[in-house]
């Protein structure tokens, strides 16, 4: 008698001499048993799942991975691009993706490397203005930490030079102490309900697209719906 017998669709063995089975069984929380398709009806089980047609894979451990963010930046400006070789390269690309998007729709762009770009500089709040045609841009470090603003973004944010320091972040200011639009850390999440209806609509529909490919697993679910209550809350 087994504990579980799953069957009912293709089972992943991760096994090179038989990659994938029809039936697998379980007893005592250890597989005890794979066959073929037609054996699984001759095993006596306290419990049985069919897939019913959908696939059966081992466990998975994440190793340090991020798939909201992934699928985020599937939807953003992707300032990776090895051809993208200065600040002008990178402007431009924005310019391009922001005659496509509503006069006040936010542009998002990942990936940027000032490392990498010629100027070894970040593009400054007004060349982000000026690209993105008085949209409001946000332009997020390769990093993940940083996170450079346009002076659009900014005012929408409510972040001026009376805004103070969040705990944990940093709002670079120039040296009369105004926003240079550099949002560092904890920063980056300041004034996040001035895009909370933009960011919850692209945040729903790359979850259905994960979860449609089943690219999407619980953990990251909790982790989309935990950016959904900071929208909700800011």
């Amino acid at each position: 008698m087994f504990d579980l017998v799953i069957s009912g669709g293709p089972i992943y063995t991760m096994d090179q001499r038989r990659p994938v089975a029809g039936v697998v069984a379980v007893r005592d929380g250890r597989i005890a048993y794979v066959g073929e398709a037609g054996d699984g009806g001759d095993l006596r089980a306290r419990q049985r799942i069919d897939l019913e047609g959908r696939a059966l894979l081992p466990a998975f451990i994440d190793a340090h991975q991020h798939m909201l963010h992934y699928g985020l930046n599937l939807r953003r400006v992707d300032c990776q691009d090895p051809a993208l070789q200065g600040v002008e390269d990178v402007l431009r690309k924005i310019e391009a993706a922001a005659s496509a998007l509503g006069p006040n729709e936010w542009v998002q762009c990942w990936g940027y490397d000032d490392g990498r770009i010629r100027e070894r500089r970040m593009p400054t709040k007004e060349e982000l203005d000026r690209a993105a045609g008085g949209r409001p841009v946000v332009l997020q470090r390769t990093c993940t930490h940083v996170t450079m603003a346009s002076g659009r973004a900014l005012q929408l944010a409510g972040i001026t030079r009376a805004t103070p320091d969040p705990p944990g972040g940093r709002i670079v200011r120039d040296e009369a102490g105004e926003p240079t639009g550099e949002l560092q850390e904890a920063a980056q999440r300041l004034g996040l309900s001035a895009r909370a209806h933009h960011r919850i609509l692209k945040l729903a529909r790359t979850i259905a697209d994960l979860a449609g490919r089943d690219e999407i697993g619980a953990a990251h679910l909790a982790e989309a719906l935990s950016f959904r209550r900071l929208d909700r809350s800011a």
